[in-house]
């Protein structure tokens, strides 16, 4: 019986990425609106602030490279996560969860960067006078997607099959008699 519940069966898992998508272009809006650029507003005191920043370069404000390059790279990559949640849609749901928000992330990043030459950055968070690079939802959602993704690779010990039931699965998969690989994993030498 299958443990899995249907909502979450196939490439449905892909609502959680046009969740995030959404969720970041929205509060994307909400900044450029509401904020001039470079205008900071504290929410938590100095520790947590919204300052409105457009950034050229990668998640975190990382610079690397041309905003061009960046744009392939980010539609490349996006297309290759794409791949992947379709390819594992049988997978666990924490590993399709996590592949899902990195890809509504770089969706999030790649709209900006289609739309404005740029990524629109508004979460500044400080530690006295050390903080880290002002980011955006979307940047948030592919760090918690990746963290999300080691860790599951990290704990994640499925047991393995015993080698009876691998020959019995690989034999009912195959076509009777077609290589000599076959017959040895049917019979056992």
């Amino acid at each position: 019986m299958n443990s899995r519940s249907p909502l979450f069966e196939g490439t449905t898992i892909l609502l959680f990425s046009a969740l995030i998508l959404v969720l970041d272009q929205a509060s994307k809006f909400a900044i450029r609106y509401y904020f001039s650029l470079h205008e900071s507003r504290p929410v938590l005191g100095s520790f947590f602030r919204l300052t409105y920043v457009e950034n050229p370069g990668m998640a975190f404000s990382l610079q690397f490279g041309h905003s061009a390059f960046l744009t392939i790279f980010g539609a490349l990559a996006s297309a290759v996560i794409l791949t992947l949640l379709i390819r594992l849609r049988h997978e666990r749901f924490l590993t399709r969860l996590a592949l899902a928000l990195v890809f509504g992330g770089a969706l999030g990043n790649l709209v900006d960067r289609f739309v404005r030459g740029g990524v629109v950055d508004f979460i500044e968070i400080n530690f006295g006078a050390k903080g880290l690079p002002v980011f955006n939802l979307a940047d948030t959602a592919v760090a918690i997607g990746l963290v999300m993704l080691v860790i599951v690779v990290l704990i994640d010990k499925e047991p393995s099959l015993p080698e009876s039931k691998l020959r019995e699965t690989y034999a009912r998969k195959a076509k009777p008699g077609t290589t000599d690989e076959e017959r040895i994993w049917r019979n056992g030498r």
